[in-house]
């Protein structure tokens, strides 16, 4: 990363990469990798361990924003795509929430106050990026509700706490009913 702010000295270089094995082994492995590149690109947003809250509090400052989205942390990644890796993660998302925000633009006819369902959402891999570009193209931003289920209790708890802006997440069992009033989604 070209032009690397200065790490806090509340951020220990040496503890998150001991609590972070995938950074450490990567630190290893390229030259001139650190610890701190990996928790300004991806760590921050993945809320990983080893990193104090005064330092969370510091690279804010920092970088000059707080995240209102954040990742999935790596096994939550591993569980829904079979990789751990943030990058292949985010494009399948992409490209997946792509199709869909496709087919919203040719239906053009959706009413402002629809509500939009991702049924297995999980950890959000699609209905995030499908919320960007709605929000990005000035799509719903007029009233569309957010709404997400899956089976996976872990998962479901992460998007209640992180994925907040953007709606509801809430867990279904393996079989029906979905936990909503008839006719409400």
């Amino acid at each position: 990363m070209p032009n690397l702010p200065k790490p806090p000295n509340t951020f220990d270089e040496n503890f998150y990469l001991l609590t972070n094995a995938d950074v450490q082994a990567k630190a290893t492995q390229v030259p001139g990798f650190t610890g701190w590149e990996h928790f300004l690109t991806h760590g921050y947003k993945e809320l990983r361990l080893g990193v104090t809250t005064e330092a969370y509090r510091d690279t804010e400052r920092i970088l000059g924003y707080k995240p209102t989205l954040y990742n999935p942390p790596p096994h939550m990644r591993k569980r829904v795509h079979g990789a751990e890796d943030l990058v292949g993660f985010e494009a399948v998302g992409r490209v997946l929430a792509a199709n869909v925000f496709g087919e919203l633009i040719r239906a053009s006819n959706l009413p402002q106050n629809s509500n939009i369902f991702d049924f297995g959402a999980g950890c959000g891999r699609v209905i995030k990026p499908f919320y960007e570009l709605c929000r990005d193209a000035h799509i719903g931003s007029e009233g569309f509700r957010w709404f997400g289920s899956d089976i996976d209790a872990e998962t479901i708890s992460w998007s209640q706490r992180f994925l907040r802006p953007i709606g509801s997440f809430v867990m279904n069992d393996p079989e029906p009913p979905l936990p909503f009033e008839n006719q409400s989604l």
